[in-house]
């Protein structure tokens, strides 16, 4: 295993992967396959949970109550998408502090955070060659009736 605060990834991240996913929409399960593959970089845990990150978090301040329904409300919306409460360089370097990989030569970061969907045009703005997978949870309504 090889670990980010051992060493400088920043010139080996050729592409930024970040997966776009609402809540339960198996976006946890993807990021643990992703992880296995010799050719990433993974963190711990969800992008907006790692220690550094510098923007809005669910659940804490004005996102108070918004855990699992960060896009339920316009006053939620408005601060996730605000791009002043960001602070890119900062969150890509605690991101690359924490990351690990299989092999010291992957130039894949890979990461996920469901408030992100919001984000991919600040996402593109600020990492390199930023790509984006996303999912999309089966929404599909189960009928029990006469």
């Amino acid at each position: 295993m090889w670990f980010g605060a051992r060493r400088n990834i920043e010139p080996l991240i050729r592409t930024h992967l970040f997966i776009s996913a609402s809540n339960q929409s198996g976006s946890t399960f993807l990021l643990a396959a992703l992880s296995t593959s010799r050719a990433t970089w993974n963190l711990p845990g969800e992008g907006q949970n790692a220690l550094g990150y510098v923007g809005p978090t669910v659940g804490r301040g004005r996102l108070r109550g918004a855990l699992k329904v960060w896009a339920a409300r316009p006053q939620w919306r408005d601060v996730l998408t605000n791009a002043t409460l960001y602070d890119w360089p900062r969150t890509r370097r605690a991101w690359y502090f924490q990351a690990w990989a299989r092999d010291p030569r992957a130039s894949v970061f890979v990461t996920k955070s469901p408030p992100h969907l919001l984000l991919v045009d600040e996402l593109a703005r600020h990492f390199v060659n930023a790509k984006f997978l996303f999912m999309v949870r089966n929404c599909q309504m189960l009928w029990i009736g006469p």
